[in-house]
């Protein structure tokens, strides 16, 4: 397993893990990123990143209360440096399609924007799993 940082409370989506610690000899080619409502309103979020190595499916979409969605984080070849992804997460009505979600969060005030950096960590392979045996707490 990874090295999990949960972020979980009542006014956003909780994100696990919030850093992804892949070996550099890469073992397997799917990682999944797990996001959890634990509010009673739905959340849109948006999964961005620069990187053209990772995919995120879905890549955005909605997650209704007292929910979870689980995202495929794909890797098409291996870095040697540090990326990110970007989730970004906002309330929306529960009649917002997920089609409308980009043009949504565009017409949004930044400020009710929520945006956490998913971290992707490339080390050795001793170090990523001596790190997927730690539990952190917020």
């Amino acid at each position: 397993m990874y090295s999990l940082l949960p972020q979980i409370n009542d006014e956003m989506l909780g994100i696990e893990p919030l850093t992804l610690m892949l070996p550099s000899e890469l073992q397997k080619e799917t990682y999944e990123v797990k996001l959890t409502n634990e509010t009673n309103d739905y959340y849109a979020f948006i999964i961005e990143t620069h990187c053209q190595q990772y995919h995120a499916r879905p890549d955005q979409g909605i997650v209704s209360p007292q929910s979870n969605c689980s995202i495929q984080i794909t890797i098409q070849e291996q870095s040697t440096t540090k990326d990110d992804f970007i989730v970004k997460s906002t309330i929306v009505d529960k009649d917002l399609r997920a089609k409308q979600i980009t043009q949504f969060m565009s017409k949004k005030d930044p400020n009710e924007v929520d945006e956490v950096p998913l971290v992707v960590v490339i080390c050795n392979p001793d170090t990523a799993e001596a790190l997927s045996k730690v539990s952190f707490i917020n």
